[in-house]
């Protein structure tokens, strides 16, 4: 390239920058690009305001403002991700809502490669109904480092209010291969990390979640997910369970701590692994369940749990004088005769500390389909063998009880 022809090309690149600083600095429309966009081997900063679209890699720094720079945010959504970008909180970054229906603070739609972190502390994000969403076939995407806290609806129960959010929007669609790791998740109004229909393949690791109202991870019509080496703890006024799997298939979960919260599994959660010969899971303060249930619609038969494999779990299950069983297999109260219990579900080589003697039991009395035999294979039981008379509360004749492993 001759001289003249670099001259020209300079000339076009300072008439490209000032016409994209000129836009930059003088949009305040919502849902405008934003990031610090490469121009002419420079780069132009589009700061980012509430309802916008992070187009090109960004730094945020403070809270995240509106256009007229006021916070919180008063759009539906405070930043949606593009794809290939990264959003990075520079350790005193937050995004902050009004608490209403429908909002979102961070939302991955439809998105491929993006990621959002923070060089220091967390990333954090309050106050929006749901905290950060992964949705509309998300895929490949990566959060770490955030702190999704405090998030509602304000609507009585707040269902629906979760930290973080994975989901198809419909079960056709396919939010894949995402990973969620190193955040923390707490005092959310509902859930902590809800995995929906529409969502499969991804991972959550090396996570801390606690005090959120319900459930701390729950999973409904999600599978092949991995849920690996988290902490998840109940709080114990209002928390429901530390972790559900509901019509779920083919979820793996290994080296969690799961505390002062159920941990059930339910309504046709099949084949699902918890711990392996070399990592198990440990749940303190709880029990583990196999129970009936409906579909989150509250309608349809009570479907069972089966088919389901447990290895090396340790359950303490002992800090509460009523709480009773270790391993509980459960008819609902509601469910009909000819609905099918549990079966299948298998407990290997666990360890198991509970007060009494009703270390394995089957909760309500009544009848129901028996569709084949649970067992426990537990190489502890308080000290004693766990086939001695006594072990096993069964009313329904669908437990086995061997001294370590199942068949």
């Amino acid at each position: 390239m001759s001289g003249a022809d670099r001259a020209i090309v300079r000339g076009w690149c300072v008439i490209v920058l000032a016409v994209v600083v000129t836009v930059s600095g003088s949009r305040f429309a919502l849902g405008a690009d934003c990031g610090l966009q490469p121009v002419c081997g420079g780069t132009v900063d589009h700061v980012c305001h509430c309802g916008d679209n992070v187009k090109w890699s960004y730094t945020l720094s403070g809270t995240l403002t509106n256009g007229d720079g006021t916070s919180p945010c008063t759009t539906s959504v405070g930043l949606t991700m593009g794809s290939n970008v990264t959003l990075t909180g520079d350790g005193t970054a937050s995004i902050v809502g009004q608490g209403t229906a429908g909002s979102v603070g961070i939302q991955f739609n439809g998105s491929t490669g993006a990621k959002v972190t923070s060089s220091a502390g967390y990333l954090k994000v309050t106050a929006f109904e749901r905290g950060v969403q992964f949705t509309g076939n998300a895929q490949n995407d990566t959060l770490e480092r955030v702190e999704s806290y405090g998030n509602t609806n304000g609507t009585p129960g707040a269902v629906g209010s979760y930290g973080i959010d994975l989901r198809g929007p419909d079960p056709n669609t396919d939010t894949a291969n995402n990973t969620i790791q190193n955040v923390l998740v707490h005092d959310n109004a509902d859930e902590g990390v809800h995995m929906g229909g529409g969502s499969r393949n991804n991972t959550l690791q090396n996570s801390t979640l606690r005090g959120d109202a319900h459930q701390e991870i729950y999973l409904t019509h999600s599978s092949n997910n991995q849920i690996l080496n988290n902490t998840a703890s109940v709080t114990a006024s209002t928390g429901l369970a530390s972790l559900t799997v509901k019509a779920s298939n083919a979820n793996t979960f290994t080296g969690n701590t799961l505390q002062d919260g159920l941990v059930s599994f339910t309504n046709d959660a099949n084949n699902n692994v918890l711990g392996t010969t070399t990592v198990g899971d440990t749940i303190t303060n709880a029990r583990l369940e196999f129970g009936q249930d409906q579909d989150d619609t509250g309608t349809g038969p009570y479907r069972s749990a089966h088919d389901n494999v447990v290895t090396n779990v340790t359950i303490d299950n002992t800090i509460n004088p009523a709480a009773t069983a270790c391993v509980n297999y459960h008819r609902n109260a509601n469910a009909s005769t000819s609905d099918t219990l549990p079966y299948n579900n298998k407990v290997n080589g666990s360890q198991l500390t509970c007060n009494g003697k009703a270390l394995i039991a089957l909760s309500s009395n009544g009848t129901g389909v028996i569709g084949g035999q649970n067992c426990v294979g537990a190489t502890t039981c308080n000290g004693h063998t766990c086939t001695e008379p006594g072990d096993t509360i069964d009313q329904l004749g669908i437990i086995t009880v061997q001294p370590s492993a199942c068949p």
